[in-house]
């Protein structure tokens, strides 16, 4: 599969062909978490709901973890688009696409040119060392000038997708989500001035480059900034109540939300 991948197959023959391996029907449950629901084999789990407001995303993973899928929703505004610190992530849905698949370029990926599969439909082929897989979004352009785009991934290690690729496909198209969508209150015309990144830590936003439940937070004393997830980092019952930490000269700092520049 790997050497096919390399020649150039497209993302719909790539979904086809994990499809062609399915051998028999593979009996399903509802997995059920706080916002969404999808149908899945026994032994399915989800891992991560992440609520953020202006963006949402939740994770899904097989039983020996090596199938997973990931629904995903933000709304972009059109400041965020000009914005000088977010416009080169947002500018337009492809961009935004490709900031939220390699965590801000944290977690470098390739993907191949977009198909489309279905009228308002994307598809992209995507791999990284881990895995390869599948990205399908749609983008709901806004009157304002903004736009809203809802994904889901499908991802497998890469010797798997020939056999658990359309496991992982049919269970990201499952997924259904009551998404607690909110707009932000981020300032994103301020730049990286004093005012702006106080008035950015007074209101608490933790950023918009949110994928498999990520987001940004800092220390608030050194300003080195964090990428963390709700389903892993998360201390319900720290020294400061509940929050992120980090470990620093032998003590536990409660981290803050968005990035310190």
């Amino acid at each position: 599969m790997t050497a096919r991948w390399q020649r150039g197959l497209t993302a719909a023959a790539l979904l086809a062909a994990a499809t062609a391996q399915a051998q028999a029907p593979l009996p399903v449950q509802p997995l059920r978490g706080k916002y969404c629901v999808a149908q899945a084999p026994k032994g399915w789990a989800i891992t991560g709901e992440n609520a953020a407001g202006s963006s949402f995303g939740a994770d899904f993973v097989g039983a020996d973890g090596g199938a997973l899928a990931s629904y995903w929703i933000i709304g972009v505004a059109p400041e965020m688009r000009s914005s000088p610190w977010y416009g080169r992530w947002y500018a337009t849905p492809q961009s935004t696409v490709m900031a939220t698949l390699s965590r801000m370029g944290s977690a470098p990926i390739q993907c191949g040119a977009p198909s489309t599969p279905a009228p308002g439909l994307a598809m992209m082929e995507c791999r990284n060392p881990q895995a390869v897989g599948l990205a399908l979004y749609q983008v709901h352009p806004m009157n304002n000038g903004g736009f809203v785009i809802v994904m889901r991934t499908a991802g497998t290690a890469p010797a798997r997708w020939a056999r658990d690729g359309a496991i992982a496909s049919a269970v990201a198209r499952s997924i259904r989500c009551n998404v607690p969508l909110k707009p932000s209150t981020a300032d994103f015309t301020s730049g990286l001035s004093g005012a702006g990144k106080a008035r950015r830590k007074a209101q608490g936003d933790s950023g918009y480059s949110r994928w498999l439940g990520m987001e940004h937070y800092h220390d608030g004393r050194t300003g080195e900034n964090y990428w963390v997830s709700p389903s892993q980092d998360w201390r319900e019952s720290g020294p400061q109540g509940p929050g992120y930490y980090v470990s620093a000269g032998g003590e536990l700092r409660k981290l803050e939300p968005g990035r310190s520049n």
